[in-house]
């Protein structure tokens, strides 16, 4: 028999909750595996002091509370989920626990009979979404543990507050952390823990950026556990904690009025400085390649030739399938008068001939990334086709052209840069995936399975997402080997989509692992105008890279 439901309990500061959480507690609600049973909310007999009262105890701070107001206001469309949301109908069917815990600024600790009715309710996992620093007995009313979400890479920022810090210092990435609480501020054993591309200037716009990522994380690991019981579960949970977690940072706390000043002028500064140089200077990708030598990939980036786009659109995400004569470079060619793409191809032959682009596929929605291949004898292509929420094979019986659409490998998906490669005997597909609107297509990657291609029946991994990383997990081209070991491209865009390139080097692909390890990076320094790169193709002929290169704009 399968096992029982996981018994969930969930702690709050209110029955309004933001959009995040309440379509967390749905999911949970909802979930088989789990069932919600008892939501634990705050009370206070606080009494609210007149405006005067709470301006002179805030003195301070005054600078950092003006910004936030403003920056709430000017960010209220762009982010839906801190939108406040009346959770009482979803929580009607369950337990309603009211606690006044004894508080000390930060701290909250529950009494010893709310404590007793909460352990009464002999729940496996307890979920924060509420409360402040929790200490004392609470930490273990539930068999599992209470399970905290923390907007923050706790590595590198304790503190708060949540999603402040990153975009005021302009950090290239921001943090977020499911952890099991202990008594150590922050430094609860580990869950998960992803990192998102900063977005600026706002910090309502960096919060809605991982909030509904974030919200993923409870789901997954509640669902975990319900699969793999207790025992494999916490053996993985002891080896990813198993090295010391020191933390040598500052503890971040709201700024005072001076460091708020300072903040905001570097902040303006840094506004400024982007806005200037858009008026001088335009962004284009263009591609880069060399021919193979030795029987492996060309390595040395300051040898590779330039194919420069006209001025009025880009040349991105490189593709190669071989020839006899050459190669055919596969790529997204999109016109800036557009703004959506398609893709386009050129020849390149053994002699040194270029030949002209030419469009090869078009259609009413957005193309990229156009992953081909050939397959007993068949010419395939898995462009990118987001924007339709699917995954569609293409084929082709006359290159470099005529492409007809021939299946929908998985429909109802919004997946970006699909990668499929054949791996002891099994057929591997590779995409970043956006589980919820709103997600970021830079953050993780997903791996299905298949016995057989072409084929609609893609196994999920266990383990997905198997990578939750702005800076490594989405796909930059086709997985090769090189010297018996199997490497994956990956990008990062930590700091600026594209920034660079990683190689990460697959040491365990099986139904049930998957593991790897960054060997290389590739930064895009080998030229002096160029930004970033983001793709690298090795076919047995070429190795094409693309790069995002500074024009000036008039001269």
């Amino acid at each position: 028999m399968p096992p029982e439901p996981l018994r969930v309990g969930v702690l709050l500061d209110s029955t309004t909750v933001p959009a995040w959480s309440h379509e967390l507690l749905r999911t949970i609600a909802d979930d088989p595996c789990s069932e919600l049973c008892v939501a634990v909310v705050k009370t206070s007999a606080a009494v609210k002091k007149p405006a005067w009262r709470r301006i002179a105890d805030n003195r301070g701070r005054l600078a950092y509370l003006a910004y936030a107001a403003l920056s709430r206001r000017l960010a209220q469309r762009r982010a839906p989920s801190l939108e406040a949301v009346d959770a009482r109908e979803l929580l009607g069917n369950i337990d309603t626990l009211e606690v006044k815990p004894e508080t000390t600024r930060f701290v909250d600790r529950f009494r010893a009979a709310d404590l007793e009715t909460l352990e009464g309710y002999k729940l496996d996992v307890i979920v924060r979404l509420g409360f402040g620093i929790l200490r004392g007995d609470v930490l273990n009313a539930a068999r599992y543990g209470i399970w905290s979400l923390h907007h923050g890479d706790n590595r590198v920022n304790r503190g708060m507050p949540p999603g402040f810090w990153e975009v005021l210092e302009d950090w290239p990435e921001s943090g977020v952390v499911l952890q099991i609480l202990s008594e150590e501020l922050d430094g609860g054993r580990l869950l998960c823990r992803s990192t998102s591309l900063t977005h600026k200037p706002f910090v309502e716009s960096n919060l809605e950026a991982y909030n509904w990522k974030a919200m993923r994380f409870v789901p997954r690991m509640l669902a975990k556990l319900h699969r793999d019981g207790a025992d494999k579960f916490f053996a993985d949970v002891e080896r990813a904690n198993a090295h010391p977690d020191f933390y040598s940072g500052p503890l971040y706390t709201v700024p005072g009025n001076a460091r708020m000043l300072r903040l905001l002028v570097g902040q303006a500064a840094r506004v400024l400085g982007r806005k200037l140089r858009s008026l001088f200077v335009d962004e284009q990708w263009q591609l880069f390649y060399a021919r193979n030598t030795d029987g492996g990939p060309a390595l040395n980036l300051r040898r590779f030739e330039a194919l420069t786009p006209p001025k009025d659109r880009f040349w991105a995400d490189p593709h190669v399938l071989d020839t006899d004569t050459g190669a055919y470079l596969f790529f997204e060619e999109l016109p800036y008068s557009t703004g959506k793409g398609h893709i386009s191809v050129l020849h390149i032959g053994d002699d040194g001939s270029v030949g002209k682009p030419e469009t090869v596929l078009e259609r009413p929605y957005h193309l990229s990334y156009p992953f081909v291949f050939t397959h007993a004898g068949k010419h395939y292509m898995i462009p990118e086709t987001m924007e339709n929420r699917s995954v569609e094979l293409y084929e082709s019986d006359e290159l470099p052209g005529n492409w007809r659409l021939v299946g929908t490998l998985i429909e109802d998906i919004q997946a970006v840069d699909v990668t499929i490669t054949l791996h002891e005997g099994r057929y591997w597909l590779f995409a970043n995936v956006l589980e919820h609107p709103g997600i970021s297509p830079l953050d993780e990657l997903f791996v299905f399975y298949a016995d057989e291609f072409p084929s609609t029946d893609w196994r999920a991994h266990p383990a997905n997402p198997v990578i939750s990383s702005v800076s490594r997990a989405r796909p930059a081209g086709p997985l090769f080997t090189h010297n018996g070991n199997l490497y994956r491209p990956s990008q990062d865009s930590a700091g600026r989509y594209g920034r660079a390139l990683n190689l990460q080097w697959v040491t365990a692909l099986t139904e049930t692992e998957y593991r790897e390890q960054t060997v290389r990076r590739i930064t895009p320094d080998w030229r002096p105008d160029l930004l970033g790169t983001h793709t690298l193709c090795v076919s047995r002929k070429l190795t094409v890279v693309d790069g995002e290169v500074s024009r000036r704009r008039w001269f």
